[in-house]
């Protein structure tokens, strides 16, 4: 209903400001994906394209994130499927048994879904994937908990504490690449706010006055 209404609203202003009836999300969709030429007007792009944006921005989460749903899922079963649990089921493929699973399924559907559609767009830019950002950062979260629950189900348990360490290994070495990553943004990116600071001063301090004799006027003023 609140989607229902939301659509009328926009036919209704959209329709009002543009002296016809449209409705402009649905423009964009049609001339960016349906139409013969949409946006290869600004560009076009190969799809190594996308994956350089996305291990620049999301280094070692974008190997981990495709791996969510098979280590989750045999991570689930396993638990499952413990005898120390005392309501164990059985593994089958009934909803029933999946249903707390789903989730995790139905977020990397999403993110697929998603790199699908705008992998196969000509026209590519990186503001196109902040959608998945967050979904990338939930799917590379699952697999790092299902890497002990997994490799310790598999190699037993002597070996968790060596899977706690690679877990917190990668951490650190995620953690030293995105704080790289955002450095090397500030400093190679800061030029134009370098330039307001610059032009700021220039405005504040006139310029047949030096920076002391106008601050210690500025003094005296204010006493």
């Amino acid at each position: 209903m609140c989607g229902g209404s939301t659509v009328i609203a926009l036919v209704f202003i959209d329709s009002h400001y543009y002296g016809k009836t449209v409705l402009a999300p649905l423009n964009i969709v049609l001339y960016n994906v349906f139409s013969s030429h949409g946006p290869n007007l600004y560009g076009v792009e190969d799809w190594i394209f996308y994956v350089k944006n996305l291990f620049l921005n999301w280094n070692l989460a974008v190997v981990l994130a495709p791996f969510a749903v098979p280590l989750a899922a045999f991570g689930y079963v396993r638990v499952r499927s413990s005898k120390q649990l005392s309501h164990r089921m059985p593994f089958d493929f009934s909803y029933a048994y999946w249903q707390r699973f789903l989730p995790v399924l139905f977020v990397f559907m999403s993110m697929c879904l998603w790199l699908v559609i705008f992998f196969s767009q000509p026209h590519k830019e990186e503001r196109f994937l902040f959608p998945i950002y967050p979904l990338i950062a939930l799917l590379a979260a699952v697999t790092l908990d299902a890497i002990p629950r997994v490799g310790t189900s598999l190699l037993g348990g002597g070996t968790r504490k060596v899977w706690h360490f690679c877990v917190g290994a990668y951490l650190v070495v995620f953690v030293v690449l995105s704080l790289s990553r955002s450095a090397a943004l500030h400093r190679n990116f800061s030029a134009p706010i370098e330039v307001f600071k610059g032009l700021n001063e220039h405005l504040t301090v006139p310029a047949n006055l030096d920076k002391q004799r106008y601050q210690a006027r500025e003094v005296r003023w204010m006493s």
